[in-house]
């Protein structure tokens, strides 16, 4: 993996669940009986009355498939009164007791143990990055991912959608807000330049080994790599 984000747990009763953490093991669930231990290494949080949350490599425990699944089993979440979110999130046994389950992450949060108002822990996260910088926040709606340039990240740089939510592309202008400064759209000179590589008479053509799914671009490919065959499209350029 090179970035996994912990979610945070299900709440119990008057409290409000545990947010995940940017450490890679997950927290412990906890309860009037005692605890239940976050997943550690990548694996699941263990969990009885709330599902433990499902890990990277290893799914969470629970009564009657409360259990987060994990990455590797597709990152489903659990299944009971409430069910778990996608990416590992736990299901409760009874809403009537009010237990939290684990959040999923990189190591799953454990769930709330035996017996009533037990509290879940929320799930661990992951950064293989070189120069990282990893921050805590809070919601409660479903998570997203946000991208910024390695050199002056800016954690309050407002979100920026490229697509609306039928995943149609907006305009042309959101893609270049996303990039940043220092982009401009390719002229059509630049594209053909590009497209023959500066290649002097006839341009080889190849059918490309390795096409890109799932429109299956590019179909022909000259020695460079560049697509030969694509008509439509944006090029950006960085200046």
């Amino acid at each position: 993996p090179l970035v996994v984000a912990g979610g945070g747990s299900g709440a119990a009763r008057s409290k409000p669940g545990s947010d995940a953490t940017t450490n890679t093991s997950g927290l412990n669930g906890s309860g009037p009986n005692g605890e239940t231990d976050g997943g550690t290494n990548g694996l699941g949080g263990q969990g009885i009355q709330g599902g433990g949350g499902g890990g990277f490599l290893g799914s969470g425990t629970g009564n009657s498939n409360l259990e987060g699944k994990s990455f590797q089993l597709g990152a489903e979440g659990g299944e009971g009164m409430l069910d778990g979110g996608f990416g590992g999130g736990a299901a409760i046994y009874h809403s009537g007791w009010y237990q939290g389950s684990g959040g999923g992450g990189y190591s799953g949060g454990g769930g709330a143990p035996d017996g009533p108002y037990g509290e879940g822990g929320g799930g661990g996260s992951f950064n293989n990055g070189a120069d990282q910088l990893n921050l805590d926040s809070v919601g409660s709606n479903h998570g997203y991912v946000r991208i910024f340039l390695s050199a002056g990240v800016s954690p309050g740089k407002p979100k920026v959608f490229l697509t609306d939510s039928n995943a149609n592309a907006k305009s042309k202008s959101h893609l270049l807000e996303a990039l940043g400064e220092g982009y401009r759209f390719a002229t059509p000179a630049e594209v053909t330049k590009a497209r023959e590589a500066a290649t002097p008479g006839n341009v080889n053509i190849w059918t490309a080994s390795s096409q890109v799914m799932p429109r299956n671009l590019p179909g022909k490919v000259n020695e460079y790599g560049f697509d030969v065959f694509t008509t439509d499209g944006t090029w950006v350029i960085k200046e």
